[in-house]
């Protein structure tokens, strides 16, 4: 058993160092590529960088609209396909949830009591390269008189998540207690909009 174990680490190094000796001259780039995300018919036009203040506002009819469809789903309720005997969400949605969850949704939920609280810190957005950049910037209003240093951070996410994950820790980061330091961060999101 050990010779065969000597054996297989003997293979496993030289595949290792064979490996090796092919790619080692594709050193990843020093530079990154400057690429366009955007739209290509948007390729060659000027691109708008400046930087524009942005708060979260859905219309109420676009809420009217959203609990009218919520009502028409489950008002229908022959339109939904029973899960698979056994099967919770592996599959997909469940759709022996999906009432319960819509009627959350119409009768419970408050948009408007959320909306405030995604606007609690300054947004904005602008466009780089084709891609719609929206972020906050958040600083302390006490940090020069408490804090002996701020320091700069940067955080962010990608898809499937959101600077919603961010907001109940952006308080002990701006504004720490027993402590010297705080940061003042600054959360990107980067999506691809269709910029018509």
């Amino acid at each position: 058993m050990a010779k065969l174990l000597l054996l297989f680490a003997l293979v496993s190094s030289i595949i290792a160092y064979l490996t090796y000796q092919i790619f080692k001259d594709d050193a990843p780039p020093t530079e990154f590529p400057n690429f366009y995300w955007g739209p290509s018919s948007k390729r060659d036009a000027q691109e708008d960088t400046s930087i524009q203040p942005f708060s979260i506002k859905i219309s109420d009819r676009v809420l009217t609209d959203l609990k009218t469809r919520l009502r028409l789903e489950t008002g229908n309720n022959s339109r939904l396909v029973a899960p698979l005997e056994g099967v919770a969400f592996e599959y997909g949605f469940n759709t022996k949830v999906l009432p319960e969850l819509t009627e959350y949704w119409l009768n419970t939920y408050d948009w408007r009591s959320r909306e405030k609280i995604l606007n609690t810190y300054p947004q904005f957005k602008t466009t780089i390269d084709g891609l719609s950049i929206h972020f906050q910037h958040i600083k302390s209003d006490v940090a020069s008189k408490k804090y002996k240093k701020t320091v700069p951070l940067l955080m962010l996410h990608g898809w499937p998540t959101s600077f919603v994950e961010f907001q109940k820790m952006i308080p002990f980061l701006v504004n720490p207690k027993d402590s010297e330091l705080n940061f003042e961060v600054s959360k990107r999101s980067i999506t691809r909009e269709m910029l018509t």
